[in-house]
């Protein structure tokens, strides 16, 4: 008489896990195959069908139906085996090696590395690495962020924010900022073929300083059009000019927002302001210019069309300025804000939080 293996059954939290191990990537390939005996065991099928269907040995099956019937999830794991036990037991070694990181390096290095940190515990680089990774612990990975001093840093951000997200009615919001760009001096170029066939761009190192090239930029959120204005010199008078012909051709009863940095000499002149009375003026705070939405197109523009970039003189970066402007204008696309929550206490300011690119 042949015998008929015990039917199988499972709790929808079992159900879910078996079905994670099989789409996982990153779990062993042996969970995989286990959880695959198991949910076709539990679809009905018999043994000598799933091991059919899985190229597998009847007795292979059998063993994980009975494993996980006795066992649940449990039993798919790997048990103890016999040999040699840990050289360095796992959970003092890693007590030590975080009470180690936190500590100053060895004079002669800056930070931590895994060479350094096995010479201080007396054990090998790979054991220390290993620990590591399964701690996900990266020791030249950083975190930055900043931490607003300014008790007001909710109501102001949430005026220029509140601009972006709800403009007032048929007003002009007008992002502008300026930054510095050098030209660099003609290198030579050519395709290079490495000893192993690989072929990339080489370069010359031979760039030479010139004079940098300050660079005024606005940018209408509503169109998310650009326009720019390069001069010789740092005066701030020509960005009032830059900005008045912008705010003349917008119609006086027109309210014009105007969203700028908070440095010193950018629009203070309350005589020229009192020429343009339906010009307001909102500032960001001090290292808090990512709130300005033209630095997402400085982002742009130097990826797109500075970076490797090298222009023998400030006409000829002008010049390419220009013709980057021309076509951003013909396909842009208002920026869309997409950060919609807050992690921990500090705000995540970046860039790509508000932009679409």
């Amino acid at each position: 008489m042949a015998r008929t293996a015990r039917s199988l059954s499972c709790t929808d939290a079992e159900l879910g896990e078996l079905q994670r191990l099989v789409q996982c990537a990153t779990e062993p390939a042996r969970l995989l195959i286990r959880a695959q005996i198991v949910l076709a065991c539990l679809a009905g099928k018999r043994n000598d069908e799933v091991a059919a269907e899985l190229g597998l040995g009847t007795g292979t099956v059998a063993l994980w139906r009975r494993r996980f019937a006795a066992e649940g999830i449990d039993g798919l794991m790997d048990r103890p085996r016999p040999g040699k036990p840990p050289k360095y037991p796992a959970a003092d070694l890693r007590r030590r090696l975080l009470a180690l990181m936190a500590k100053p390096p060895p004079p002669g290095k800056a930070q931590w590395d895994g060479y350094s940190l096995a010479n201080s515990l007396g054990v090998s680089a790979d054991v220390v690495y290993r620990l590591l990774r399964d701690e996900h612990i990266t020791l030249r990975k950083r975190h930055i962020w900043s931490i607003r001093t300014d008790s007001q840093f909710a109501a102001k951000s949430t005026d220029i924010l509140g601009l972006f997200l709800s403009p007032p009615e048929n007003a002009l919001i007008i992002s502008i900022d300026e930054k510095p760009f050098e030209p660099g001096a003609v290198r030579s170029s050519g395709r290079v073929v490495t000893s192993c066939g690989s072929l990339f761009r080489g370069l010359t190192n031979n760039l030479e300083p010139n004079e940098k090239i300050p660079l005024i930029a606005a940018l209408s959120t509503a169109s998310d059009t650009a326009q720019s204005k390069t001069r010789p010199r740092d005066k701030w008078p020509d960005v009032r000019q830059f900005l008045g012909v912008m705010v003349e051709e917008s119609p006086p009863d027109r309210e014009v927002h105007v969203i700028l940095d908070g440095a010193p000499e950018h629009l203070r002149d309350d005589d020229w302001l009192a020429v343009y009375p339906h010009v307001l003026v909102h500032r960001t705070l001090g290292t808090a210019s990512w709130l300005n939405q033209v630095e997402i197109w400085f982002r742009i523009l130097k990826r797109r069309e500075l970076r490797g970039r090298t222009s023998p003189s400030s006409e000829e970066l002008t010049r390419a300025i220009d013709g980057f402007i021309r076509a951003f204008n013909e396909k842009s696309i208002p920026f869309v804000w997409r950060k919609d929550e807050e992690i921990g206490t500090h705000q995540q300011n970046r860039n790509a939080d508000l932009s679409n690119f």
